[in-house]
């Protein structure tokens, strides 16, 4: 839904321009509304994940350990870029 509202509208992100700083972007009425969906989802499927490896034994309790691992560093990236 944000998805399609962010490339076609100017709700979420209004516009970008280049600072000396570097890049910059101009956030719309939705932004807001986005920022609160990301981390809701992030923390959603963290849970599920968390509850899995409770659950789980042996060899699924570390393949899940190692999907969380990568769960965390990869999420980290877009928090920071999209939200930060």
């Amino acid at each position: 839904m944000f998805a399609v509202i962010s490339m076609t509208t100017r709700l979420v992100v209004s516009g970008t321009s280049l600072s000396p700083e570097g890049p910059t972007r101009e956030t719309g009425p939705l932004y807001l509304f986005f920022g609160i969906y990301f981390i809701l989802a992030w923390l959603s499927a963290l849970a599920v994940l968390s509850a899995k490896w409770r659950q789980a034994r042996g060899l699924a309790r570390v393949q899940i350990h190692y999907l969380a691992l990568g769960f965390v560093v990869g999420s980290a990236g877009g928090i920071s870029t999209n939200l930060l």
